[in-house]
């Protein structure tokens, strides 16, 4: 049964789920206490602020910074699968 709009739930609305590390919850926590907005707010800002594609270029290159990650070192290594001639066709098709 769908959530009634008064208590929040509105078809409208997405939920996004993010995974970040224990301390940068912590100094985000601290972040917004200061100041003085919910966290949620804040990244909705954030998200508003980064597609208006307004952002100063040092910006964008701090981001993209962040974002790149370390990079792959060493070899590739070769993994080889066999499949039925069924598993392979529908592999193929879904790929």
């Amino acid at each position: 049964m769908p959530r009634k709009a008064s208590i929040g739930g509105t078809r409208d609305r997405v939920i996004y789920r993010v995974r970040i590390p224990d301390d940068l919850k912590s100094e985000w926590e601290t972040h917004c206490e200061k100041k003085g907005c919910s966290q949620h707010s804040m990244i909705r800002a954030l998200m508003r602020y980064t597609i208006q594609d307004e952002i100063p270029s040092d910006v964008k290159d701090w981001i993209s910074g962040q974002l790149a990650g370390d990079p792959d070192e060493g070899l590739k290594q070769r993994l080889e699968a066999r499949f039925t001639p069924t598993e392979y066709h529908e592999i193929v098709a879904r790929s």
